[in-house]
């Protein structure tokens, strides 16, 4: 009887120990996940304001490249309107060859013009071709933060 006890006594110790050393592993276990998701919640916290600092700058990429569609408009509208000045000045010329001195001082001008006009304009179209590509940059930017944001959670 004492013999029985005895070894009940043991597999009882066995099991505690067991029982223990199990709390003990998914203690940790537990401690280890918390870990990780506190670590993940704080990424996604960051990817959230990464994502809207993206956002708002989008937001200005495309006020910034509304402005300078129409600023380029403007551009085209007033390079129009130098065209037309400069088809006026040569029918002008045309019309007034005794005054030649002072139509082709005239027409040099307003050549100026045109090519100053056609170099802003071109600068301009070169600035919205490096903003769409800045769009496009952020755009890909945010689908790969929404994308890691997904594949967090």
């Amino acid at each position: 009887l004492s013999d029985e006890r005895a070894a009940a006594k043991r597999r009882f110790d066995e099991a505690e120990e067991r029982a223990s050393a199990e709390r003990s592993r998914l203690t940790t276990e537990i401690e280890t996940v918390s870990t990780k998701l506190a670590s993940t919640e704080r990424d996604v916290d960051e990817l959230r304001s990464a994502k809207r600092e993206v956002d708002d700058a989008l937001a200005d990429s495309k006020r910034t490249a509304k402005d300078l569609e129409a600023d380029v408009a403007r551009t085209q509208s007033s390079l129009e309107e130098t065209q037309k000045k400069l088809a006026s000045t040569t029918d002008d010329l045309a019309n007034a060859e005794s005054r030649a001195g002072d139509a082709e001082a005239s027409l040099e001008a307003t050549r100026r013009e045109l090519r100053s006009e056609r170099e802003m304009s071109a600068t301009l179209t070169q600035s919205l071709e490096q903003l769409q590509n800045r769009v496009a940059d952020l755009d890909g930017r945010l689908k790969r933060s929404e994308d890691d944001a997904s594949s967090a959670a």
